[in-house]
């Protein structure tokens, strides 16, 4: 045990792990301990600190997924001010559009200190289509818990 806390040590001093990130770390315990059954975790974005963080060091129990990386051009971040999804990855419209399937709620955890994450996209459009039951933010991490209205059962909330 020594050893893996010498590890562990090595992991979180070393900048390219975010395990020093205590943001992160904050954002990823509550939606640890706040998550239930039948939720889904989506990470806003692949390859960015926040993903490299959540990889490494989160104990989620449930489905997590990674959302695409995604860089809208000014076109189409100026669509998106009346449809979120123009300024989208299709992969993730396609994503969130088969959450309800399978998922009753879904939790967003999104570095806002970082593109593509400080557009919020995801989070627009999610809201402009589920109910947000739910919003924290730990430094410059937001969470957001969405109500899917999937795979049927009563929606509860968690504020800890």
């Amino acid at each position: 045990t020594e050893a893996l806390e010498t590890e562990r040590q090595l992991y979180e001093a070393d900048p390219a792990h975010y395990g020093g990130v205590t943001a992160f770390r904050e954002a990823t315990t509550f939606v640890d301990g706040c998550a239930q059954s039948g939720d889904a975790i989506l990470i806003a974005a692949y390859g960015a600190p926040l993903w490299h963080y959540f990889l490494n060091d989160s104990h989620a129990r449930l489905d997590w997924y990674s959302l695409p990386i995604h860089f809208p051009s000014e076109l189409e971040m100026v669509a998106a001010a009346n449809d979120p999804a123009r300024a989208l990855d299709p992969a993730a419209v396609a994503l969130f559009n088969g959450l309800p399937s399978v998922y009753r709620r879904a939790w967003l955890i999104n570095d806002t200190n970082e593109p593509p994450g400080n557009f919020q996209l995801e989070e627009k459009w999610l809201g402009n289509w589920r109910p947000a039951i739910g919003e924290w933010t730990f430094a410059q991490v937001r969470v957001v818990l969405f109500d899917l209205g999937g795979a049927g059962g009563p929606v509860e909330t968690c504020f800890n």
